[in-house]
């Protein structure tokens, strides 16, 4: 059971890439409670709750169990592809879930932060700020657009931060285009990083911290949490190999028309983020992170 000496936080995504560094950032400070579903939550300290998300009563009943004074829904189905093959089954997790715990939290009077995404802008005119329109390309950004705004409807109070594209392990495990990158070293075959594909990354560490202090401040509505560095996914791919050792040789550089996608790729969805700077979001410069990220995975196991 989480402690009773602290206030109490809801974590969901816990076993992700996101939610466990929030678990990690957060367990100082808070007693924090990591929902999972499949995966339990990897983080020691973490009390690991099993819940179905898409399960309103059983939210309900999750939320009225723990009494958290806050919740951060870093849970999603956030892979582009599978939400365009399979958008009633991603919709569950992606909006419905997200409103459930919106509601829970409004009922119960605890703070809410919905983690959403760059995705929710086409990249034709970045840098993009809280207040400009968005336009997603697909599914997953779409039901992104839709679950801010039914969380805003259900939760006046809440805080609807997009993150940016994100980097780092969870645990020992190397996750996302760290995972990719020693899959491809390990199976002797190029990765290909495209040179025109523009984002403000962040490690998760850095993210979990901006969210932990969107948490702690009176802030509503929308808030955009990027790195301050714009880079294009060759740029990105190079710093990491570089942080890992493994060679540059490795990045097969190509452009969005040679590898189509369905749905398509935003060129460019880089976050302005100068609201959360004004609330004292600084991360850290990106080659910082990058072997801070790979400094801690290195400490698991050998790369």
């Amino acid at each position: 059971m989480c402690s009773n000496h602290m206030k109490r936080l809801l974590v969901t995504g816990a076993s992700g890439l996101l939610g466990s560094a929030v678990c990690a950032a957060a367990r100082n400070e808070w007693a924090v409670c990591g929902v999972h579903h499949s995966r339990p939550a990897p983080v020691a300290g973490v009390d690991a709750r099993c819940c179905d998300l898409r399960d309103a009563a059983e939210v309900a009943r999750l939320v009225n169990d723990v009494r958290p004074a806050a919740v951060i829904h870093a849970a999603a189905v956030a892979d582009p592809v599978f939400c365009e093959n399979n958008p009633e089954v991603s919709r569950r997790v992606n909006v419905d879930a997200a409103m459930a715990l919106a509601k829970a939290c409004r009922n119960s009077g605890a703070r809410f932060i919905f983690v959403s995404t760059d995705l929710v802008f086409d990249g034709q005119r970045p840098p993009y700020s809280e207040d400009d329109a968005v336009s997603p390309l697909g599914c997953y950004g779409r039901q992104k657009v839709q679950a801010e705004q039914g969380v805003l409807d259900n939760d006046a109070a809440a805080c609807v931060c997009r993150l940016p594209l994100m980097f780092g392990a969870i645990g020992a495990a190397p996750a996302g285009f760290l995972g990719a990158m020693l899959k491809a070293r390990d199976e002797q075959r190029p990765i290909p990083v495209f040179v025109d594909e523009y984002r403000t990354p962040l490690a998760a560490s850095a993210a979990a911290d901006g969210l932990l202090l969107a948490l702690k401040q009176p802030i509503r509505g929308r808030l955009h949490l990027g790195g301050s560095e714009r880079v294009s996914r060759r740029d990105l791919a190079v710093l990491l190999a570089q942080a890992m050792g493994l060679p540059v040789s490795l990045l097969r550089p190509c452009r969005q028309r040679d590898v189509p996608s369905v749905p398509p790729r935003p060129p460019d969805v880089s976050l302005c983020s100068a609201r959360a700077a004004a609330r004292g979001f600084s991360p850290p410069a990106l080659s910082v992170q990058v072997e801070r990220a790979v400094g801690m995975l290195k400490r698991f196991q050998e790369i």
